[in-house]
């Protein structure tokens, strides 16, 4: 019995850690759409101050 509970622990506690990290990556996400929010209306305001801006490509990652 004492594996069965060891056994249904480890489950538990990677169960818990899936759901933190799917919250984690929640709020995340929630993050980088008020800043991808924020940047548009940057934009707008540049826009319509006669600034614009060509869209630019972000470079690729370099790997090593």
């Amino acid at each position: 019995m004492g594996m069965f509970t060891w056994g249904l622990r480890s489950f538990r506690q990677r169960i818990e850690k899936v759901q933190m990290l799917t919250s984690e990556m929640m709020g995340l996400k929630e993050q980088i759409a008020a800043q991808n929010n924020l940047m548009h209306q940057i934009r707008r305001t540049l826009q319509i101050l006669g600034i614009q801006f060509p869209d630019v490509e972000p470079p690729p990652e370099m790997t090593s």
